[in-house]
């Protein structure tokens, strides 16, 4: 194994610790069945920041996976793995693509905010509540949007401060992925 290649696991596990418990053990607001509200997606961009997309995803969504069953949100287990990947897919496709990849990726969390709204119409047209109709669910659905979009642009505002601290540090300016 190269040295590369070990430095990249161990930032990896780093930030998936990271993110597991800032999402889970720092003050959260809870949304009620619908999850809560936290800081862990700030260290989710970082990942995209400073690693390879595969590491990336599996630190962002295997950290926040991670907090949510330990929370008791066990049902949101795989909506979560699928949602973070693809904020992180997101957020490293267009961080490349265009001029402002810090903005971007803050601006990623709007993935988040669609995706778990679309997560939860099925969670509660299937799981939750098996006899509420469709109509029923995207309503019912509609109530956690506002903390959703509290996360995105509370962890998104932390995330481009913190971006733009870790781009004048030299160490941690040539660890940058983009």
């Amino acid at each position: 194994m190269t040295r590369n290649n070990i430095t990249r696991f161990t930032m990896t596990a780093v930030l998936t610790a990271l993110i597991f418990v800032i999402a889970r053990f720092l003050p959260s607001l809870p949304l009620g069945n619908s999850g809560y509200v936290n800081l862990g997606d700030t260290f989710i961009y970082a990942a995209v920041l400073f690693l390879p997309t595969p590491y990336a995803v599996a630190a962002g969504a295997l950290g926040a996976a991670l907090s949510d069953l330990t929370y008791g949100y066990a049902l949101w287990v795989i909506p979560t793995l699928i949602v973070k990947t693809l904020i992180i897919l997101l957020a490293k496709a267009g961080a490349r693509r265009f001029r402002f990849p810090d903005l971007w990726i803050a601006a990623s969390g709007v993935a988040g905010v669609i995706g778990y709204y679309l997560a939860e119409v099925i969670l509660i047209r299937f799981f939750i509540d098996g006899g509420a109709g469709w109509r029923a669910a995207f309503a019912g659905a509609a109530v956690s949007i506002w903390g959703n979009v509290l996360q995105a642009v509370v962890c998104g505002a932390l995330y481009y401060l913190l971006a733009k601290a870790a781009r004048r540090v030299p160490y941690l300016k040539e660890k940058i992925k983009l």
